[in-house]
């Protein structure tokens, strides 16, 4: 994509940030804009959202979605872009492949790497097994090594 063919803006409600696998909608907000900035006011929008990639280490919760396609729509651009509502169901990087085509046939492409973290209430569980674990080791070992 060149700047002289148009741009593609993303916004998203909450922040990248702050969202967390199903915990709430997030919503995705598209901006095309021609060549001068202003919004493309008609044309077709081709949106392909690919789950995240497996991990070299650790799997996510669900291996059966990554690196699948989860979503890919095809529709006409509204008020110079488009918005929908999307619950991510894993952590990782989302490819979002986005595809404008204007009515004079020119063509932006873009695509974007949305990141979801980890849930925070799931490292506060695992966290606190961990510790559990760790606490009763404690007193089993305390308990088979002394009174000889």
């Amino acid at each position: 994509m060149h700047a002289e063919d148009g741009e593609i803006r993303i916004q998203t409600t909450p922040m990248l940030e702050e969202v967390r696998p199903l915990v709430e909608p997030v919503r995705i907000a598209l901006a095309v804009l021609d060549s001068r900035g202003m919004p493309v006011r008609q044309g077709r929008l081709h949106i392909r959202l690919v789950a995240p990639q497996p991990g070299r280490l650790f799997s996510t919760d669900f291996p059966l979605v990554e690196g699948t396609p989860l979503l890919e729509m095809d529709f006409p651009i509204a008020q110079g872009g488009a918005a929908w509502e999307y619950v991510f169901p894993i952590r990782g990087i989302y490819r979002l492949e986005v595809r404008a085509t204007g009515a004079d046939g020119k063509e932006i492409a873009r695509v974007f790497e949305l990141g979801v973290k980890e849930n925070r209430m799931k490292l506060f569980y695992l966290g606190s097994f961990m510790a559990g674990l760790f606490f009763l080791g404690f007193i089993a070992g305390r308990l088979f090594t002394t009174g000889g």
